[in-house]
């Protein structure tokens, strides 16, 4: 796991593979944004060790994800794509073309925690517009 930082941002993230030139990495145009960095800027990457998770409290920032057939079961599949989640971050899944943003209102044991093959406790704000 790592932890990437730029200026004042910070976000976390894991290895998909191993095929960029050395000294460059490449992240998704959505986490360069929470960076607030630029293609060919440098970043600071840190190599961290986390608990895995045992609760995340997840907020969707668009409430139509609720009305969605078996909501949780898509999130759950869409979080197969993460490693890492951090409390107060915000992560973006695209479901059907369209893209949600989430934000982490609480994970534990640890603010920072890994959610790669875990059993984790799961509760979900799917906004003020889901009836």
């Amino acid at each position: 796991m790592f932890k990437l930082l730029y200026d004042t941002h910070i976000t976390y993230c894991s290895v998909k593979e191993f095929s960029a030139d050395h000294g460059m990495c490449y992240i998704p145009r959505w986490m360069m944004r929470k960076l607030n960095v630029l293609p060919g800027e440098i970043i600071r990457v840190c190599n961290i060790n986390l608990n895995k998770a045992t609760f995340v409290k997840f907020r969707f920032r668009d409430g139509s994800f609720g009305s969605f057939t078996n909501p949780r079961a898509i999130l759950e599949n869409k979080l197969k794509a993460f490693s890492v989640v951090a409390k107060k971050d915000r992560i973006v899944i695209e479901h059907l073309g369209t893209e949600y943003t989430i934000d982490i209102l609480d994970c534990k044991p640890n603010n920072v925690v890994d959610i790669v093959e875990t059993d984790v406790e799961v509760d979900i704000d799917y906004g003020d517009t889901y009836v």
